[in-house]
């Protein structure tokens, strides 16, 4: 993706069949990954916090990034070690 955030490493090896997308370089070590039932990813392991980041689909397996804010009272628990929602989401 040309017009997107570039990486400042390697690109990631992956499986024949699949794709990946970089949605924004404004992470610090993101570690964990975890969709809402909003359709948002929950990222952990960012010494910051857990932070959602709002993404949506646009078209032709692409997703647009709408931007990243810190999810309540985060900042430096440094959750690092797993991320999970409870069965309705309601609770990390």
């Amino acid at each position: 993706m040309t017009n997107g955030p570039s990486l400042t490493y390697p690109s990631p090896s992956i499986a024949g069949g699949y794709t990946y997308q970089l949605l924004t370089n404004q992470l610090k070590r993101p570690r964990n990954l975890v969709f809402d039932t909003n359709g948002n990813l929950l990222v952990s392991g960012d010494p910051d916090g857990i932070f959602v980041l709002k993404v949506r689909e646009g078209g032709d397996g692409c997703v647009v990034y709408g931007g990243k804010t810190l999810l309540g009272d985060t900042s430096g628990l440094k959750l690092n070690h797993g991320l999970a929602l409870s069965k309705d989401g309601r609770k990390l």
